[in-house]
């Protein structure tokens, strides 16, 4: 089994790494560089998960409701079976393409740690050491996630406060390469976010 994950999800993205860095000699550039490109080739992922999002926030608001004045558990359920239906949703299809993404991530991460080990100065602008802790860029990662946290919509805005906070605490024990990619995820999945919202507003509200 680790075999076939390594074999789909890290050796492709080690050879992707391994290339830009002969190409550039700069391991920090490299892996912002690979990480726009991993963001852009799942971005068709990230955007069924977007909408995927949007219409549970409709469902949820409908439920809340039609079921507001209902006492009977029973009745509330027959009423939230029939919202599914009629807005052609299914929690399988919702959990489904919502982990979708999380074998690509961790592929990336073990594939950075994996082309690491063979880097002699995995250096980053020929200044910070990715190898060691960076108190600075812990500091910047720290306030952008805070801030990507703060930007989410409100029903996930606590739990994304919470992974956030107790991910704040560790960054400054990570080595730089892992905090650096951490940083750049952040970064693109905000701009990404405020991609899909207008994109959203503009083609897909206008024309229903």
């Amino acid at each position: 089994m680790k075999e076939i994950f390594y074999g789909i999800f890290v050796h492709p993205l080690v050879v992707i790494l391994l290339t830009i860095y002969l190409f550039l000699n700069d391991f920090g550039i490299t892996i912002i560089l690979m990480s726009l490109l991993l963001k852009i080739f799942l971005s068709p992922l990230s955007f069924l998960q977007y909408l995927e999002e949007k219409k549970l926030k409709k469902i949820r608001e409908r439920v809340n409701k039609e079921t507001i004045n209902i006492k009977d558990f029973i009745k509330k359920v027959e009423i939230m079976n029939k919202i599914y239906e009629e807005e052609k949703f299914s929690p399988f299809k919702n959990i489904l393409i919502n982990f979708s993404l999380i074998p690509f991530y961790l592929g990336a991460i073990l594939a950075i740690y994996e082309l690491v080990k063979t880097i002699p100065n995995a250096l980053f602008l020929n200044y910070v050491n990715l190898l060691k802790p960076n108190i600075y860029l812990a500091f910047i990662t720290t306030f952008f996630n805070f801030y990507y946290a703060y930007n989410q919509p409100g029903e996930n805005r606590k739990i994304m406060f919470f992974i956030f906070g107790v991910l704040s605490v560790i960054l400054f024990t990570l080595p730089s390469f892992l905090i650096l990619y951490i940083l750049t995820s952040i970064i693109l999945s905000f701009l990404e976010r405020k991609i899909f919202d207008w994109y959203y507003v503009k083609f897909i509200i206008k024309s229903v």
